[in-house]
């Protein structure tokens, strides 16, 4: 009875976790507290065993990536926003310290039953979502979390008139976490289930995101990629050159234009330019003032300020690319560490090769990687996910 008892909050905290992320409990002091900072030390005792003591490797990583940030400690100008940005940081690097070195206790099939369940969840509501709005007029479902919304209520534009956004704060943010239940699961279960990439692929016709498809079409092409070998594998590269090669230039400019990478050309403001082009130029910026080692956390606001009027007059603040932002706040090093990573991993299974790839793509669609609410959608769940397959794997050998 109590170990019934122990999946059922497991299954129903991470269900909680993942969707109302965005249902904002108190604001203080300009900071909003969510449900997922209160109920994720919760989760993590419930589905992690803790150990008391740490990897030496885990223990030398930790306190370079805490460490490092304070050697552009001279470029701070405002304290109280390096402070906030740096303990986000430090809050997201010491939940994974502890996931890492802790044995999971939550099985594959509680952890999986939760994932389909948000999958369901989330495809249902956007289509009552849908049907609400477009046919029924209801505004007030678009806000499901009214003023208790993280960060702030989006508004429904002409840019967003039939874009659904579910519980979370924009629809590209839903189509995030779409992908990483798809992978999540892909990783898990070992294959694609049709179910999933069916309730996926409606969902993001629903949300009409052009960061998930892009990342849905690149992630299929990389897990067939790798699911085929030898001669196999030429074949499938052959023919997708070849389909191409025959549906060029109509299928280039169909992917540019349903993922906004034709208006990298103009001269204005679009989401392609603020994840892009921008981040770009102010990583180039930044380098060519002489701060090779990086910049200061939170401190990039009178940069922009003088450095495009574009994004000034967007109204956009920040960096809406979590690699620009990563390069900018550990500057060259940055590059040697990302290079030794995937070079390490990289030799794993084919499930870790999915995994940095997601990973990649998932920092290049937003600046939120030191926010607890995206570091625990982007990067525990999914290592999580990848832990128990590894561990699976590792008991099966061991009975053979």
């Amino acid at each position: 009875m109590r170990v019934h008892l122990s999946i059922n909050v497991q299954v129903l905290l991470t269900v909680i976790l993942l969707l109302f992320q965005h249902f904002t409990i108190v604001r203080f002091l300009n900071y909003d507290l969510t449900i997922l900072m209160v109920l994720l030390p919760v989760w993590i005792v419930y589905s992690f065993q803790i150990g008391k003591k740490l990897k030496l490797n885990s223990i030398l990583w930790f306190i370079f990536f805490v460490s490092y940030p304070l050697i552009n400690i001279y470029t701070v100008y405002s304290f109280a926003e390096f402070i906030k940005t740096y303990l986000q940081f430090v809050l997201c690097l010491s939940t994974f310290l502890i996931v890492y070195n802790a044995k999971p206790v939550i099985e594959k099939h509680t952890l999986l039953t939760a994932l389909i369940l948000c999958q369901y969840i989330l495809v249902f509501f956007l289509l009552i979502q849908y049907v609400s709005v477009i046919k029924l007029h209801q505004e007030w479902i678009y806000n499901p979390w009214g003023a208790f919304s993280w960060k702030y209520p989006l508004v429904r534009d002409d840019y967003n008139f039939y874009r659904m956004k579910g519980f979370f704060l924009e629809p590209s943010y839903v189509a995030f976490v779409i992908f990483t239940l798809f992978v999540c699961r892909y990783i898990i279960e070992g294959r694609v289930s049709l179910i999933s990439l069916t309730m996926s692929l409606l969902s993001l016709f629903l949300i009409n995101s052009s960061f998930g498809f892009l990342a849905f079409s690149l992630i299929i092409l990389l897990i067939c990629f790798l699911k085929f070998q030898g001669k196999q594998r030429i074949i499938f590269l052959f023919f997708v050159g070849l389909i191409i090669l025959m549906l060029s230039p109509s299928l280039i400019q169909s992917v540019l234009s349903a993922t906004k990478l034709d208006n990298l050309g103009n001269e204005g403001y679009s989401s392609a330019y603020s994840r892009w082009i921008f981040p770009i130029n102010l990583v180039i910026y930044i380098f060519s003032q002489g701060y090779y080692t990086g910049y200061g956390m939170g401190q990039l606001d009178p940069i922009i300020a003088n450095f495009d009027i574009i994004i000034i007059d967007s109204g956009e603040l920040g960096v809406s690319n979590s690699l620009a932002s990563l390069t900018i706040y550990f500057g060259i090093s940055i590059l040697f560490i990302s290079f030794f990573l995937i070079k390490k991993f990289w030799k794993g299974s084919r499930f870790t090769k999915v995994l940095i790839v997601y990973f990649f793509i998932c920092l290049s669609n937003t600046g939120a990687f030191n926010t607890i609410e995206f570091f625990f959608t982007f990067c525990i769940l999914p290592y999580i996910s990848l832990k128990i397959r590894n561990n699976e794997v590792k008991h099966n050998n061991s009975m053979l």
